[in-house]
């Protein structure tokens, strides 16, 4: 087996093939590979049902043989988020004239800023959609309360000359 290089994939280098990244990936623990490689490390580690880093061992998600979080232009991986552009970058990204006035934020406090920021948006959604449910609910209510007021100068018309004549018969039968 080949051994693998520690430190290359700092340098640029996927430690398997001791290649320039095709399609670079990196694993959970920051290690950047090829994306052929490691999915040849995945297929021969998923026998064994656990899935390690093969530079440090670290236990990983297979979910890294996705999109990857290496800058497409420096192959690098991406370590910032710019809230201007909302493009993740990288450390040459980074320092370069394109987002040189730009706010960027370290990835994990970006991904506390919008998860904050979403659940404030959802708890008000919810309290939206509970307001509207409680209006829809007292819908019915107000409809029937209109419907009474309309309707009662009717009820009041034809109740009159029979509370009028009750009034008035004590009053007749008195001697």
């Amino acid at each position: 087996m080949v051994s693998l290089q520690e430190n290359s994939w700092e340098e640029g280098i996927c430690p398997i093939c001791q290649e320039s990244p095709t399609e670079a990936v990196s694993t959970d623990c920051g290690h950047v590979f090829c994306r052929v490689c490691l999915a040849q490390h995945v297929d021969k580690a998923s026998a064994s049902g656990v899935f390690c880093c093969p530079l440090c061992r670290k236990p990983c998600s297979e979910g890294v043989l996705g999109a990857g979080h290496i800058c497409h232009s420096h192959q690098k991986r991406v370590r910032w988020f710019c809230e201007e552009s909302r493009l993740l970058l990288c450390v040459e990204c980074l320092v370069s004239p394109e987002h040189k006035s730009h706010c960027e934020l370290a990835i994990e406090n970006a991904i506390s800023h919008y998860k904050e920021r979403l659940g404030r948006r959802s708890r008000k959604l919810r309290k939206d959609a509970e307001e509207l449910r409680r209006l829809g609910a007292q819908e019915p209510v107000q409809y029937a309360s209109d419907l009474m007021i309309r309707s009662a100068p009717q009820k009041l018309e034809a109740i009159y000359p029979k509370l009028q004549k009750r009034v008035n018969k004590p009053l007749l039968q008195q001697p």
